[in-house]
């Protein structure tokens, strides 16, 4: 299992591959990273979806013209905290305005359907489109 601080060091070498720096942050707080990113290319998630997670990553695409508003990330941190039973490591959350892309590896399916449950249920959120995939299934 990658360290945070190597986990961090290798999104932002990818980031810088695809867009300029001003156009992303990475914050790391409350166990989970938050990168807000503005005009991200689909092959730049592609990328980000092979780096092994050692704590789930919110990816929230920013509108121009927008602030940063972390509002619903901050509440999907927060709802996904109070389920500590959980394995949330390789979770990836796509977040865009109120829509929600669930992506990664859950051990189990029962656990895919809690964690889709979970972010359904948070303030803001009006769709979630749930990809994740269970080891068992």
């Amino acid at each position: 299992m990658k360290k945070v601080l190597g986990f961090e060091e290798e999104i932002k070498n990818i980031l810088k591959q695809y867009m300029p720096f001003r156009d992303f942050r990475i914050t790391t707080n409350e166990g989970f990273t938050v990168l807000a990113l503005a005009r991200p290319k689909r092959n730049l998630f592609d990328a980000l979806a092979t780096i092994k997670h050692p704590k789930p990553l919110i990816i929230e695409t920013m509108q121009p013209g927008n602030s940063l508003d972390e509002t619903l990330p901050k509440r999907i941190i927060r709802a996904l905290q109070r389920n500590t039973k959980l394995a949330t490591d390789n979770l990836i959350i796509y977040v865009e305005e109120t829509q929600v892309i669930l992506e990664g590896l859950t051990t189990w399916r029962f656990e895919n359907e809690a964690i889709g449950r979970i972010i359904w249920g948070v303030k803001g959120v009006q769709s979630v489109c749930n990809l994740m995939k269970a080891k068992y299934d």
